[in-house]
């Protein structure tokens, strides 16, 4: 979890866990998968903008930490922690 951001309730997780079941397996295996740095910044960004269009910003910094344990859970830590990179970037630009 970013420094700066709360971290999220764990009912929170438990719902986002069972509502967004699909798009998380998708995107931790579709951003695992890549081969190069520049790959898995693209696979990121397009599952942020995808569960964005999708679902909007509610649930979103929850959806990335689930995202980022999923990754860990491949053995993906560098991608985990480009996920949570990204997020704080996300978050920079909204304030």
């Amino acid at each position: 979890m970013p420094s700066g951001a709360k971290h999220p309730a764990a009912v929170d997780l438990v719902r986002c866990q069972i509502e967004y079941f699909v798009e998380l397996a998708r995107a931790s295996s579709y951003i695992a998968s890549t081969l190069s740095f520049a790959t898995q910044r693209e696979a990121i960004a397009e599952s942020f903008s995808e569960f964005m269009e999708c679902h909007g910003a509610q649930d979103f910094s929850v959806f990335v930490e689930l995202l980022a344990r999923r990754l860990e859970e491949r053995r993906s830590p560098e991608a985990a922690r480009a996920v949570r990179q990204d997020l704080r970037l996300q978050l920079s630009v909204a304030l």
